[in-house]
């Protein structure tokens, strides 16, 4: 099952991006980071106000949405290392499954309701999330395992690793839709 059943429940078509009508040349990018430092940060002066603000914030639409991007990407991705798989492209199946294990962590770190911006801090917030429950120690642990540990030497441990991260990945986010989480 890709994630493309459980991101649009059914309609395979529909992508997260069309459902949002962004004006022409707006950076959802940044626009998102901005987001996620409003959260997160703590002001320096005018707090009243600031906290006034951050009350009317909707923060379930936020990590929703958030969600979603990270799944939709992982979709995008999912055929082309299927793909490359098939034609026995190893190395391009590895390198961009390697893509897949990072939004698939990113849209798992939204779910649990912890905000992030920039990739680099994957790894930390994971890792971070796996001191307070059980489940999030073991998707941590095997994130370390196939992002961090995998000896990829020869085309069966490519072939392997992106294999198992393709398996991985759709059973987190097999796991998050279950629990009504996109």
């Amino acid at each position: 099952m890709s994630a493309t059943s459980i991101l649009t429940e059914g309609d395979t078509n529909t992508r997260t991006y069309n459902f949002l009508d962004l004006p022409e040349g707006f950076d959802l990018l940044k626009f998102t980071s901005f987001i996620h430092r409003f959260m997160n940060g703590i002001p320096i002066y005018n707090i009243e106000n600031f906290d006034k603000i951050r009350l009317f914030f909707k923060t379930e639409n936020y990590f929703k949405l958030m969600k979603r991007i990270a799944v939709n990407k992982v979709d995008i991705y999912y055929e082309d290392v299927v793909g490359n798989l098939e034609n026995n492209q190893f190395e391009v199946a590895a390198m961009v499954a390697r893509t897949i294990l990072l939004e698939t962590i990113k849209a798992y770190i939204f779910h649990k309701k912890t905000s992030i911006d920039r990739d680099k801090w994957i790894p930390l917030k994971i890792k971070n999330l796996s001191d307070f429950d059980i489940e999030s120690a073991e998707i941590y642990r095997q994130f370390k395992r196939l992002f961090f540990e995998a000896k990829l030497d020869d085309e069966k441990s490519l072939k392997n690793n992106a294999e198992e991260i393709l398996s991985f990945s759709n059973e987190i986010i097999l796991n998050i839709g279950n629990e009504g989480g996109i």
